[in-house]
C-alpha cells in the first residue's frame, strides 16, 4: 500500500509556490491558510482536510476527544501531547527527529519532526498538534527529506498562519475526565487518537488513490469505445461504398 500511496503522491503533485493560499475555518477553535484547491473528508469521527504541493503534502486533522483524554493540570497536558505523538508516530512506523513546545497566544503546542517512508521514499515529515476545548488536531507537512531546505519556506508558511480564537489560553487545554467515566470506562487514551488517527489518514490516502485510478480506467475505457465506434463506422461507410459502386466483373454493367 505505501508504494500505492506514493505512486499518488507523484501523480497528483503541484506546484506549491505558484498555488492560491485562503484562510480556512476548520472549526470554532482554529482557521488556517491551505492551498485554495484542498479536498476535505468527514470521515470516521475526524475532519481531515488535504492538500497537495510539489514534493509535499498537507494534512490537517481534527479529532474530537469527547472527554476521553484526561488533562487537569500542565503535566497532564505535555504527558498527552507526548502519548499523542508516539502513537502517530508509532502508527506510521517513524523514527522521531526533534521535538520542541512552542506557546503562543497563552495556549501551548507540541511541534515534532519523524521520519517515515512512504514506498521506497524517505520523507522527513512535521507535525504540530493542539489540544484545546476537547479536540485534538494535527497539522501536518509530509516532505521528501531531500527537499527539506528548499520546502522550508512553504512549511512556516502552513505553521504561522495557524489562527486562534481571542481569549483562549491553558484553561481551554483541560479535559473533565470523561464526562463522568472512570479510568477504566474510556475507551481511548492520547496515544491511541494518535495511532489510530494516523492509521485514518492512510485509509484516506488510499481511498483516494482508488478513486483516481477508478477515473482513469474509465476515461481510457471510454477512449477506447470511442475509437472502437469510429472505426466500425468507418468500415460500414466502405462496405456500403463497395455494395453500390459498379463492380467490373458483373456482367449487367457490360452493356453499358
Amino acid at each position: 500500500m505505501k508504494k500505492i500511496l506514493f505512486t499518488l503522491l507523484t501523480l497528483l503533485a503541484i506546484d506549491g509556490f505558484g498555488q492560491t493560499w485562503i484562510d480556512y475555518m476548520m472549526d470554532d477553535n482554529l482557521t488556517i491558510s491551505v492551498p485554495e484547491d484542498f479536498v476535505l473528508m468527514d470521515t470516521l469521527g475526524q475532519r481531515i482536510v488535504q492538500a497537495r504541493i510539489d514534493n509535499a503534502l498537507i494534512m490537517i486533522q481534527r479529532i474530537k476527544n469527547n472527554g476521553e483524554t484526561v488533562v487537569y493540570f500542565a503535566e497532564n497536558l505535555t504527558k498527552a501531547y507526548e502519548e499523542f505523538q508516539e502513537g502517530m508516530i508509532r502508527s506510521h512506523k517513524g523514527v522521531l527527529k526533534s521535538q520542541q513546545w512552542i506557546e503562543e497566544s497563552r495556549v501551548l503546542f507540541n511541534e515534532f519532526s519523524y521520519y517515515a517512508y512512504l514506498g521506497e521514499e524517505k520523507q522527513l515529515r512535521h507535525c504540530r498538534a493542539l489540544f484545546i476545548n476537547d479536540n485534538w488536531y494535527a497539522i501536518q507537512f509530509w516532505e521528501v527529506e531531500s527537499m527539506t531546505d528548499e520546502l522550508a519556506p512553504v512549511r512556516e508558511k502552513l505553521f504561522t498562519s495557524i489562527k486562534l480564537p481571542e481569549g483562549v489560553s491553558r484553561e481551554n487545554q483541560t479535559s473533565n475526565g470523561g464526562g463522568g467515566k472512570t479510568v477504566v470506562e474510556r475507551k481511548s487514551t492520547a496515544y491511541e487518537l494518535g495511532y489510530y488517527g494516523a492509521i485514518i489518514v492512510m485509509i484516506n490516502l488510499a481511498l483516494g488513490f482508488v478513486v483516481g485510478v477508478v477515473l482513469v480506467i474509465v476515461k481510457i475505457t471510454r477512449r477506447k469505445k470511442s475509437i472502437t465506434s469510429t472505426n466500425l463506422e468507418k468500415v460500414r461507410r466502405v462496405a456500403e461504398e463497395e455494395i453500390t459502386l459498379p463492380q467490373e466483373n458483373d456482367p449487367s454493367n457490360l452493356n453499358s
